[in-house]
């Protein structure tokens, strides 16, 4: 998954490779992560 998320693609528009569903899932992580670390919901913007 890391690898999707650092993929950069010259001929794409917006020069990342990442998919909407990646990103949902590497933002959940996240979340749960900071969530398990301050032991409070993050509030991710």
């Amino acid at each position: 998954m890391y690898r999707k998320l650092v993929n950069v693609s010259p001929d794409s528009p917006d020069n990342f490779d990442t998919s909407d569903d990646v990103l949902m899932q590497s933002l959940r992580t996240l979340s749960e992560l900071l969530q398990k670390y301050y032991e409070k919901k993050p509030i991710i913007l």
